[in-house]
């Protein structure tokens, strides 16, 4: 497995400051390690990483998205779906947005961007209905955009029910597919399918690329790589604690 980041390209247009050198993959416990050590002991607070990573993925989702394409977001109730949510905020009235969740039940920065989202007057609809979800997922077609806000890296459990069902659903969609940070349901680490993971033709990630993009079915869940910066500097990525922690062996 190479864990260098020269395994990546990086749009310009996402991110014009090449990373450090030797920047390397992260496991979802190193990438944990980093948010803490960038907002507590650097300062930079959830929302400004989320809205950096939310600029960088409404960027690309511009630039992938035909002109008379339709963009559907499909957003989880974590962090995750906190990234789409602000990425839909940014690309309105483009596309439409459908969180899988309960709006009362969000916490943090995605119960925030939910709440700008209700303030700015942007159209977001929540549903755990599955025929309305499918409804709109059957009806996109090869010039249209899916966002994969599901599940980000913390994902440690199989996925089921509704979201497994939603998740088969997205692959077999004709749509392009671009995943926020990892594709829903791959192991940020192992790279094995957690139950069911969306199989992205893009995947836009943050901060560094994760060690399970390269082992098992990372290679063909992930599609193209596209790595952004999202305000870290080049010190905190090389020098938070348990950077130096290996990843288990393959």
């Amino acid at each position: 497995m190479t864990e260098r980041q020269e395994v990546l390209s990086p749009l310009p247009s996402l991110d014009p400051i090449p990373f450090p050198a030797d920047t390397r993959a992260l496991t979802p416990a190193q990438v944990r390690d980093l948010d803490r050590y960038a907002i507590e002991k650097v300062g930079i607070p959830g929302a400004v990483l989320m809205e950096n990573a939310a600029g960088a993925l409404a960027r690309l989702a511009h630039h992938l998205l035909p002109a008379d394409g339709r963009l559907l977001f499909l957003c989880g109730p974590g962090n995750n779906g906190g990234d789409g949510m602000a990425a839909h905020r940014l690309l309105a009235p483009r596309g439409e947005l459908l969180l899988l969740g309960d709006p009362d039940r969000l916490r943090g920065d995605a119960a925030l961007q939910w709440r700008i989202l209700g303030r700015s007057g942007i159209p977001a609809t929540a549903t755990l209905e599955e025929k309305e979800i499918l409804r709109l997922l059957t009806g996109l077609g090869a010039d249209d955009l899916v966002v994969d806000a599901l599940f980000g890296t913390g994902l440690d459990r199989p996925v089921k029910g509704l979201f497994a069902g939603v998740i088969e659903e997205i692959n077999r969609c004709p749509a392009t597919v671009l995943a926020t940070d990892i594709p829903s349901g791959l192991h940020g680490e192992s790279g094995e399918i957690l139950g069911s993971a969306v199989t992205a033709d893009h995947t836009i990630t943050f901060a560094a690329p994760k060690v399970g993009f390269f082992r098992a079915r990372g290679p063909e869940c992930c599609g193209h790589l596209h790595l952004a910066r999202i305000g870290l500097p080049p010190g905190p990525l090389r020098d938070f604690p348990g950077r130096d922690r290996r990843p288990a062996e393959e």
